[in-house]
């Protein structure tokens, strides 16, 4: 296993359980520097999770704020600065993403979803770059035009891309719940910019992963045939 996703526990904080713990909270960095040593000590030992792929920091559960956006996005900025120097003191050999996401959601609101959160986070870093989810680029707002997602703002920031989730999905965007993240094979229709992607892939090499759910939904004919196509498209 080459790459790990470093999960966010959702709900409320318990400290003893490590459940609802925050990058924008600065009483919960140290919790999560000894994660970050801990997963690099396990890639030396074992050769697993090359590339560690991390979420922004939530700012609400079930509608219920746990932090302001303004003091998370302080909080997560000190944090991967604190990170950063970790990795460059100790020579970490791992590389890490911080994913883009989806427009919040009422079950779970979160920080990620505009290039200028991660401006504000990783700028100053060295160490840390992008992990760029096609499917979420899908689900953030395209009708107010100061609130759009746009790839290519990503990729203007400068920060690197060290992974790349790639997966489509209906492009409908639902505020309620996660239902609209389907995890679909990636394909023109459902992937915005999909032949920018391959370019991506086959210039960079950049890690990829396919995040795909539901697998039964597929034959393995269709999944062997989809296989074979993308491979020859990277090459």
């Amino acid at each position: 296993m080459k790459q790990i996703h470093l999960p966010i526990e959702k709900g409320g904080i318990t400290m003893g359980a490590e459940r609802g713990l925050n990058i924008g909270v600065e009483d919960h960095h140290d919790i999560y520097l000894d994660k970050f040593r801990m997963m690099e000590a396990i890639y030396l030992e074992f050769g697993i999770g090359s590339v560690l792929t991390f979420h922004p920091p939530l700012t609400s559960v079930r509608g219920k704020q746990i932090i302001d956006d303004d003091e998370a996005l302080i909080g997560a900025r000190k944090f991967f600065e604190k990170l950063d120097a970790l990795r460059l003191k100790d020579g970490h050999q791992t590389l890490v993403g911080l994913e883009n996401q989806s427009d919040p959601k009422i079950l779970g609101g979160n920080l990620g979803y505009l290039p200028a959160h991660f401006k504000k986070m990783l700028k100053p870093t060295r160490t840390i770059g992008l992990t760029l989810d096609s499917g979420h680029r899908r689900l953030t707002r395209t009708t107010e035009k100061k609130m759009e997602f746009r790839t290519r703002d990503f990729l203007a920031l400068g920060i690197p891309i060290n992974n790349i989730h790639f997966h489509g999905n209906s492009g409908q965007i639902n505020l309620k719940n996660f239902d609209d993240d389907e995890h679909l094979l990636p394909r023109k229709e459902n992937v915005n910019g999909y032949e920018n992607y391959l370019r991506h892939f086959r210039r960079y090499r950049t890690p990829l992963v396919l995040e795909i759910a539901h697998l039964e939904r597929y034959s393995d004919e269709e999944l062997r045939e989809f296989m074979i196509n993308l491979k020859k498209e990277l090459v």
